[in-house]
């Protein structure tokens, strides 16, 4: 791909990029996610599954576009030494899987608030708590 192609293919990527960040680390939590009140924070969640779901979606369509992003910037510095280009491969792309993972720790708030079989096992109050613990702990990454 020639550098033409490859920035407009960043230009395109970037807003992209941004949109879905936004979407998935303001706005969702924003609107499911109450700090400091587990009962809340699940009450919330439950009225609006789709949405949480959407936001854990574009979290993950965040990283792959910023795996993308990264690739491209590689091909598009491929004049300048190989070394740095390898360096800004390297450092760009090992968040992305700490990222990624990190959003385990919205399935494991969503999966206890949907699991049939949790209730088993926890009371409301220890659910809530739980819930809270995750979104908090997702949040500090």
């Amino acid at each position: 791909m020639k550098k033409a192609g490859i920035i407009r293919s960043l230009r395109i990527i970037y807003p992209v990029w941004v949109a879905f960040g936004i979407f998935s680390l303001l706005y969702v939590p924003g609107e499911t996610i109450v700090p400091g009140d587990g009962r809340a924070t699940v009450d919330a969640i439950n009225e609006q599954v789709l949405l949480f779901k959407l936001g854990i979606a574009g979290s993950l369509v965040t990283q792959l576009l910023f795996i993308l992003a990264v690739v491209l910037l590689h091909r598009l510095f491929s004049g300048v030494d190989k070394r740095w280009r390898t360096w800004l491969l390297v450092l760009g792309l090992t968040g992305v899987p700490i990222a990624m993972m990190n959003t385990l720790n919205l399935l494991a708030g969503l999966t206890l608030i949907r699991a049939e079989w949790v209730p088993n096992f926890l009371d409301v109050d220890e659910i809530s708590g739980w819930v809270l613990f995750f979104m908090e702990l997702n949040e500090q990454g």
